[in-house]
């Protein structure tokens, strides 16, 4: 079956038509029809935008950078390179905008070989970010994000309007734009990075490792507003990376390059974790491959209780008809409901005050199941705590329940191999696609449910 292809604005012959990607799993292709999550096309009609086509780098005295490398990247989804050092990655992304070119095959932009178009043009409709943001130290700001708007003609008031509204949409302060790169931390520096890679609209961006220079709760920060903006925006992302988690955290896709550029896997994040092609990509994934599987069921579900929560003046007659038989603590809240720290429960209806501290809190309803055993993992107690938006504890969980939900999750996605039917923790079936805001109101009952139905443990993670 062939359908239209659907991006605009290239200039790359709009009336490019793909095949229908197989479906017998051919290494070829995605192996599938493949929709990614933030696709804006009519149902079935997300295709491949960038062919990669039997491409090899070589260079002069025989060293081989890629080496026959086919990849289709579907169009509107997040594809990311990965691998160790030397494999190639980067000069992978360079050649789909002809920094490099490859020596042997070719690459196709929306049916159209890059190569029969002139390189500026074809460089100018693809946002390009690279490590430590490559801003012009000698222009502003608002300049640096309006610098391919103004090489493409645009007038200095269009430009800056495109950049001032940019600005906003990655979040940074407008307060900003008169200020010099040197003047911004690396952080901020990154996001004018991605405005300016987006401010000429383009349908294509590329992505060299542009979270790698910063720290990790930067990074993570960065992580989620580029999805974010993906999920508004959805264009077609080749990222770059050499960190599996955030492979795993961002893509639609994952290809996984050995030394020497060849192609060791591809495939959804979930296919990757739970089935590694070779003993290569297993030990580049890591011991820890399962507990990353994780974050893509869902803790809707779990079976939380609020017995054992207590608040800071709580009566000892009220501590002790809190108490459960399955463990001597009780979970201590501030006067509002957030939680504080755990205590032995009798020894604090004595009138004990001190506290444990209990790690961290998994957000009911909306987290993983890795969020949700980390929590437990990291309480002494070995129970997780689980609040609500405001952070209010809503309830508690045990560790043994959480690895009962995990097994029942891994049963539920083997009896339904699917891709894109989620599983729950309580092991029912519900609609495919990521659920970033769900949560649950269902405090009386003590059960985690995601209130719409539509919680995710597929092929995305849980964020």
């Amino acid at each position: 079956m062939r359908i239209a292809g659907r991006r605009a604005g290239l200039g790359l012959g709009s009336g490019a038509i793909y095949e229908r990607m197989n479906v017998d799993g051919a290494a070829r292709g995605l192996g599938k029809w493949y929709r990614p999550r933030f696709c804006h096309a009519p149902e079935g009609l997300c295709t491949a935008l960038i062919l990669i086509d039997a491409v090899t780098k070589r260079y002069p005295g025989g060293t081989t950078a890629v080496d026959r490398l086919t990849l289709e990247i579907p169009d509107g989804g997040i594809t990311v390179l990965v691998g160790p050092s030397g494999c190639g990655k980067t000069t992978t992304l360079r050649m789909i905008n002809r920094m490099i070119d490859p020596t042997e095959g070719r690459i196709t932009l929306d049916g159209q070989d890059i190569r029969d178009r002139p390189v500026n043009a074809l460089r100018r409709s693809m946002g390009y970010v690279i490590q430590h943001a490559g801003l012009f130290p000698h222009r502003t700001i608002v300049e640096n994000i309006a610098t391919v708007p103004r090489l493409l003609g645009w007038d200095r008031r269009k430009a800056r309007s495109r950049a001032m509204e940019l600005m906003e949409r990655v979040g940074l302060d407008p307060a900003l734009a008169k200020r010099y790169p040197y003047q911004l931390s690396g952080g901020q520096q990154q996001r004018v990075g991605v405005a300016r890679a987006l401010a000429a609209d383009p349908p294509v961006m590329l992505m060299d490792e542009p979270f790698s220079a910063v720290d990790p709760i930067v990074r993570k920060g960065l992580q989620d507003e580029l999805l974010r903006i993906q999920s508004e925006l959805g264009k077609t992302i080749v990222f770059v990376t050499h960190d599996i988690d955030e492979a795993t955290t961002i893509g639609d896709m994952v290809a996984v390059l050995r030394k020497g550029g060849k192609l060791a896997q591809y495939a959804p994040p979930a296919e990757l974790l739970s089935a590694p092609a070779d003993e290569f990509v297993e030990d580049f994934l890591g011991l820890d491959r399962g507990i990353r599987r994780l974050s893509f069921f869902t803790a809707a579900g779990l079976e939380l209780t609020a017995k054992p929560i207590v608040a800071v003046d709580s009566t000892a007659e009220q501590i002790n008809a809190r108490l459960l038989p399955q463990t001597p603590y009780v979970l201590v809240t501030d006067t509002e409901g957030r939680p504080l720290g755990w205590a032995d429960g009798k020894a604090r209806a004595a009138g004990e005050t001190r506290l444990i501290a209990f790690g961290h809190s998994f957000r009911a309803g909306r987290d993983s199941l890795r969020a949700a055993l980390d929590s437990a993992v990291l309480s002494p107690t070995g129970w997780a705590v689980a609040v609500d938006p405001d952070g209010r504890a809503v309830g508690v969980v045990a560790q043994e329940t959480i690895a009962a939900a995990i097994r029942t999750a891994h049963a539920e996605r083997a009896a339904a191999p699917t891709a894109g039917v989620p599983a729950t923790a309580a092991g029912a079936a519900t609609a495919p696609g990521p659920q970033r805001d769900g949560r649950s109101d269902e405090k009386s009952s003590g059960r985690s449910g995601d209130k719409d139905g539509a919680s995710a443990a597929g092929d995305v993670p849980v964020r």
